[in-house]
């Protein structure tokens, strides 16, 4: 199984509709990296590199870091979660009409 995006039936991805706090929908690709993803600290510790490598501000860098760090207790806490398993949730088929109007992904 690869990413959702990569499939016919779910080319709006796994997570198909991300939304800001004023409730607008985010136009451009995205990746969601979800707390029980057992990759997810060492990829957010390797985005905080680059970030910092790029020059951004040290106090976003070393939230990032601290993220990664929340991340992994959070997963020994929860358990592991499965990124690559198959679809096991039914859709909403009104989520993903939603989101395939925005067509946002699919490209």
């Amino acid at each position: 199984m690869g990413l959702w995006k990569n499939d016919d039936d779910t080319r709006e991805g796994k997570y198909p509709i991300l939304l800001r706090r004023d409730g607008t929908v985010v136009e451009h690709p995205y990746f969601a990296i979800l707390a029980r993803d057992p990759c997810a600290p060492a990829a957010l510790r390797a985005y905080a590199e680059k970030a910092e490598e790029i020059g951004l501000p040290a106090d976003f860098v070393d939230d990032v870091r601290k993220l990664s760090f929340e991340y992994e207790a959070y997963r020994k806490q929860a358990g592991d979660g499965d990124p690559g398993a198959p679809r096991h949730r039914k859709d909403d088929p009104n989520i993903i009409a939603w989101a395939r109007s925005l067509n946002t992904l699919s490209a």
